[in-house]
């Protein structure tokens, strides 16, 4: 065997951004959650001042919600459909259009010029933009997964009863953000289902491991799940809201102990996806003790959005990326401090603020350190995600 061919590949030149679903939007997620965050933080502390037409603290969550959150799940969604159904999904300059929709309505809100309805008009644009690009793999393909069109549909849904309100035809706004909420929630628990005991079992080598998958548990879980955002959606305030989120937490905890195995902790790769998950677990034990006054409700809600979302979104992006531009499973460093960063960034901001009640600075601290992590994130991925796959093939 020469030398030549035991050396690694070389990295790849070229530009490949426009070549499959994952890479414009993951790269767009990674300084998205950047900039987002970094601005609030700096507005918080009084650094700088925002005007959009959403209102400063509109902004924070209209933007994580159905800007960054949508993004990761459409790169995620247009590359795995590809693989599912075994049929194209857009690439080339449909991919770079529907990139520049998602773009548009990131900027739009920080122009005070520009037209409210206009505003509306792109931002609500792009998810309905996704499920149109979606639908002809799935039509033609061999899988069909047509839940993930639907949910996509009732996010749509939900946008729009936020820019309702905001355009003075509509109240619905605060409910709209909290459906979408669970219904990024529904996803996770859904993907989640499929991926996490998938990946733990494959990224644990050279020991073969199975872990445990009980479908009644999985149908528990996520009918729990589903029921919780209905009550919470429609009737907030009635007794049944903490009872399902008690009974989700509970089928949700027993879920991820099953997929649990001690060697995750080699693998960066694999132990951030099941500290996300945790996170699922603790948000919905803190409703309850919301209900009853014990913990503020954004307590609840950035163990959601700030643990699990961030926690999951961040791993998954991670992953995927490798995987998808032929390179080994194995993580830079610097991505694994992100992990690390990321799960201090939801403590700081869930656990603060109970045993340090009313301290911004804890609030300033998790934006930092969720800075960090994006930030991290988006220094390695970018050339992963513009270059082309380093084993020559297509995608």
């Amino acid at each position: 065997m020469s030398l030549h061919s035991i050396q690694p590949p070389s990295t790849p030149s070229g530009f490949a951004l426009f070549e499959l679903g994952f890479r414009p939007f993951f790269l767009l997620a990674g300084w998205l959650g950047v900039l987002l965050v970094g601005i609030w933080g700096a507005v918080y502390a009084n650094l700088i001042s925002l005007n959009t037409y959403y209102g400063m603290i509109g902004w924070h969550s209209h933007e994580m919600l159905f800007g960054y959150t949508p993004a990761v799940i459409g790169g995620f969604l247009l590359t795995a459909v590809r693989n599912w159904t075994g049929v194209a999904t857009i690439r080339g300059p449909l991919l770079a259009g529907l990139a520049l929709v998602w773009l548009g309505g990131r900027l739009l809100p920080l122009i005070p010029a520009a037209p409210h309805w206009l505003v509306a008009a792109v931002d609500l644009a792009f998810l309905p933009c996704l499920i149109i690009s979606l639908v002809p793999p799935l039509l033609h393909g061999k899988a069909k997964n047509w839940m993930f069109v639907v949910i996509l549909g009732v996010m749509a849904a939900a946008n729009t009863l936020v820019h309702l309100q905001l355009l003075g035809v509509g109240t619905g706004g605060h409910s709209g953000a909290y459906l979408m909420s669970h219904l990024i929630l529904l996803i996770i628990s859904v993907m989640g289902g499929r991926v996490i005991p998938f990946f733990t079992e494959v990224g644990v080598r050279p020991v073969q491991i199975q872990v445990r998958r009980r479908d009644w548990v999985d149908r528990t879980a996520i009918g729990l799940v589903v029921a919780l955002a209905a009550a919470q959606t429609l009737a907030p305030y009635s007794p049944l809201t903490p009872i399902l989120a008690l009974l989700a937490a509970i089928a949700h905890g027993i879920r991820l102990a099953g997929w649990y195995h001690p060697l995750i902790w080699n693998y960066p790769l694999l132990w951030i996806l099941h500290l996300a998950y945790l996170w699922l677990v603790i948000g919905l034990a803190l409703i309850p003790l919301a209900s009853l006054g014990i913990v503020s409700p954004f307590v609840a809600l950035h163990a959601f959005t700030t643990g699990c979302i961030g926690g999951i979104t961040l791993g998954m992006m991670a992953r995927v990326a490798l995987g998808h531009s032929g390179r080994p499973l194995a993580v830079h460093p610097a991505i694994t401090v992100a992990f690390v960063a990321i799960m201090l960034c939801a403590l700081v901001r869930v656990v603060g603020p109970i045993l340090l009640p009313g301290n911004p600075q804890l609030i300033s601290f998790s934006a930092l350190l969720w800075v960090v992590a994006f930030g991290l994130f988006s220094l390695i991925y970018t050339p992963i995600l513009i270059r082309p796959r380093v084993d020559g093939r297509p995608g």
